[in-house]
């Protein structure tokens, strides 16, 4: 198991993430754009701003906490056994066909459900805490 914290923020224009295996993995961001593709087993935290669209999708087992990632724009694929908490100002795209619940706070567009999970929206948290 590996697990990985990053202590300072990570600063770039387009950050890709490509998680597999097990362990935990927390970052702290400022970024432009964000895609995160999660296969991994165990928790995911993610805190920070991201400017423009993020891009997660959730395929593994364990949870997805995006509850202090400030984004504008998100965009959710669920398929794996796991919840996320998703936040976003401008718009919320949810499709989730796996078996958790994706917890949103902003405005949803578009969602899609065709697995067992639900889509639930619950107020927005602090927005720059970082722990």
């Amino acid at each position: 198991m590996i697990n990985v914290q990053c202590d300072n923020r990570i600063e770039t224009n387009r950050l890709l993430v490509n998680h597999r295996g097990t362990g935990s993995m927390k970052l702290k961001l400022n970024v432009n754009a964000l895609e995160a593709d999660l296969y991994s087993i165990g928790h995911v935290k993610l805190c920070g701003q991201v400017y423009g669209e993020a891009i997660i999708k959730s395929l593994g087992v364990g949870d997805v906490d995006g509850r202090n990632l400030l984004t504008k724009t998100i965009q959710v694929i669920s398929s794996g056994i796991g919840n996320l908490y998703v936040m976003a100002i401008d718009e919320i795209n949810i499709t989730l066909s796996g078996i958790g619940t994706v917890y949103y706070a902003g405005p949803i567009k578009r969602q899609v459900k065709t697995g067992l999970g639900n889509i639930i929206a619950v107020p927005p948290v602090s927005f720059y805490d970082d722990e």
